[in-house]
């Protein structure tokens, strides 16, 4: 790349002699290149005339435009248009609120539902819809029916279950299998922490309708740690706070009674898992656990990374899913 930089000359002379010097050597190299590859060439041994610009042309139109013209490839960056919707699923009694994200009139795309964490929302993945979008994705984020105090879908936190999440991610799917801007056969699932503990269930279940997956600090410790809390189901008490997130005791009896590895190895197709080597929630030994457990499955360790990502490791974080679903076919 060539950088030219003009100072501001004290008066317009001064100004014009130096343009007309640049004006010399621009037409002095197209002279030389009109020679080498412009002229004339023989065809069945009479003189071919191609169709050239004077240096007299040339020399005009720097002088008119007071500019150095220089030949070569040139590059525009096109912004990419995002179309963002609004769009409610209705289940039963049940009503699921998320936003759909997609290239300005486009269709039949490669589309990637996000799942929320306990006590998060659909916001927390506006970074990542809006990237999967500009790169010609789909994107889909909704609040779980109860996931948080400030979810936007119907039903209480006290209301939800890990088969009510279950049910909410069913019914995401049908619903956006159904879609024009959907490409039915290429929609992929990306949850963190407890959103990623159902995803890796339900995928196990619905197989076939996931064509990939990406999972970020997948709460695969949940139910040993209720497990610890509570020696039997008679134990639990009627609210428990895990975190900040006040779970119900049906959430808390059914996450104690699964057996995560025995059950999320069913799902045969590619895994990715990006973890943080510094995790205080959920021990990135678990997700050692998940790799060897998985039959297609990539770990990758943030490091010096908890519980949630750093602004930059956020971004490494979907810079890698991106093309681990980009890459599947």
């Amino acid at each position: 790349m060539i950088i030219m930089n003009m100072k501001r000359c004290k008066n317009d002379r001064q100004r014009r002699s130096i343009l007309r010097c640049k004006a010399v050597k621009t037409v002095a190299m197209l002279v030389s290149v009109f020679f080498v590859m412009s002229g004339c060439a023989k065809e069945n041994g009479k003189i071919k005339q191609t169709e050239t610009t004077t240096v007299q042309d040339i020399t005009t139109k720097v002088n008119q435009t007071e500019t150095t013209v220089l030949t070569g490839i040139v590059t525009e960056r096109v912004e990419v248009i995002v179309d963002v919707s609004e769009l409610v699923i209705e289940a039963g009694d049940k009503k699921i609120y998320g936003k759909l994200y997609s290239p300005n009139n486009a269709d039949n795309l490669k589309t990637v539902v996000f799942c929320h964490d306990n006590n998060g929302s659909l916001e927390d993945w506006e970074r990542e819809c809006n990237y999967f979008a500009k790169n010609g994705f789909a994107a889909y984020a909704f609040d779980f029916c109860g996931g948080s105090r400030e979810d936007r879908s119907s039903g209480a936190i006290t209301e939800m279950t890990i088969t009510s999440e279950k049910e909410d991610l069913n019914a995401v799917f049908s619903f956006l299998s159904g879609m024009d801007v959907v490409d039915k056969d290429n929609i992929y699932l990306c949850g963190r922490g407890s959103g990623g503990l159902v995803c890796a269930l339900w995928a196990k279940e619905a197989a076939s309708k996931v064509k990939a997956m990406a999972l970020y600090y997948p709460a695969f410790s949940m139910p040993d740690e209720f497990r610890e809390k509570y020696k039997a189901a008679d134990e639990i008490t009627e609210v428990t706070d895990y975190y900040g997130t006040q779970l119900s005791r049906e959430y808390v009896k059914e996450a104690m009674d699964l057996d995560v590895f025995n059950l999320i190895g069913n799902y045969k197709e590619d895994v990715l898992i990006i973890h943080g080597d510094e995790d205080e929630i959920v021990p990135y030994s678990y997700s050692e656990i998940a790799e060897k457990t998985y039959e297609h499955c990539e770990l990758m360790k943030m490091l010096n990374e908890g519980h949630g990502f750093s602004l930059k490791a956020g971004v490494n974080a979907y810079e890698k899913v991106f093309a681990f679903f980009n890459e599947e076919e």
